[in-house]
């Protein structure tokens, strides 16, 4: 004979419980690895220095990953616009002297999902 579940509560019919087989073991839930999901960064402020000529306007439009609010661009991504910027500005760099387009994530404040953004962009002052 078996068991007849009522509703809620389980009534057993003719089973003695010495008969009755060991109920099931539960498997014992994993470990959460990692934590609770991590929030995106997200950039803060765009930082930039060095420009002598180029107004902030024209590079800003070389880099439209780079918007106060929006979620921070992977490193490729910055590596991108560092080579945006070089390939379209490139007569205005002492290229000689090491001197080229650099983008840089700064590190986050405690307790901040914001990052700011430093663009270097050491142009020749001609």
């Amino acid at each position: 004979m078996g068991a007849i579940l009522v509703g809620l509560a389980a009534v057993a019919v003719g089973v003695s419980p010495a008969s009755q087989p060991a109920p099931p073991q539960l498997a014992k839930p994993a470990a959460v690895v990692g934590g609770p999901p991590e929030v995106p960064e997200r950039v803060g402020r765009v930082i930039l220095v060095g420009n002598a000529r180029t107004k902030d306007r024209a590079i800003l439009q070389e880099l439209p990953a780079l918007r106060p609010g929006g979620l921070l661009p992977s490193e490729a991504d910055l590596l991108r616009g560092e080579i945006r910027l070089l390939v379209k500005y490139h007569t205005r760099f002492d290229l000689d002297a090491g001197k080229r387009p650099f983008i840089e994530a700064l590190p986050v404040t405690e307790g901040s999902v914001f990052r700011d953004v430093r663009v270097s962009f050491p142009e020749n002052g001609k």
